[in-house]
């Protein structure tokens, strides 16, 4: 079976989860979700600017939808 992306964004989010899991499962019963966005700097830790640590910090860690 092919298993396209699926990327739901928005602040109707869990809405659109349960219509998604209901369209792919045939039910709205979901065990887990796991949320994985993530980026890296090149180079190496000392070559990381402090803004450029606020920056991989607010997507890595507090990224909002």
């Amino acid at each position: 079976m092919d298993s396209p992306d699926l990327l739901i964004t928005g602040s109707n989010l869990f809405q659109k989860l349960d219509v998604a899991v209901e369209e792919r499962t045939g039910s709205r019963h979901l065990d887990i979700v796991v949320n994985n966005a993530a980026v890296t700097a090149p180079g190496g830790l000392a070559d990381v600017t402090a803004g450029g640590f606020d920056d991989l910090f607010a997507l890595d860690v507090r990224a909002r939808c």
